[in-house]
């Protein structure tokens, strides 16, 4: 069930990502960008993805908005995918239990 909630998160991830333009290209270059700047210590006073979102939004403001939209994809996904988990969850402890066996 595990690898059937994957993958279909992943799925569906990935379909959302398409319909808002968002490419592996886009995420090579947020990486990109954001692997050059740890090198040459730029924004060095952020740090994580504060960090990432300072360097797109001085350089490349355009790639900052479609990053931001991506970002809140990833959550609704995760959102939805939780939802989807807790749901099975709550059907499993409603389910009756099968009889046993006569040995």
């Amino acid at each position: 069930m595990r690898d059937t909630l994957n993958a279909l998160g992943t799925a569906e991830l990935q379909l959302s990502l398409s319909r808002v333009g968002w490419t592996e290209e886009d995420e090579s270059r947020v990486f990109h960008i954001r692997k050059q700047a740890e090198t040459d210590g730029y924004k060095a006073e952020f740090e994580g993805l504060a960090r990432v979102l300072a360097i797109l939004d001085a350089d490349h403001p355009a790639l900052a908005e479609q990053f931001r939209v991506r970002l809140e994809l990833v959550e609704e996904s995760g959102a939805r995918s939780r939802a989807v988990a807790w749901q099975a969850v709550e059907m499993m402890e409603q389910a009756p239990i099968a009889a046993r066996m006569s040995v």
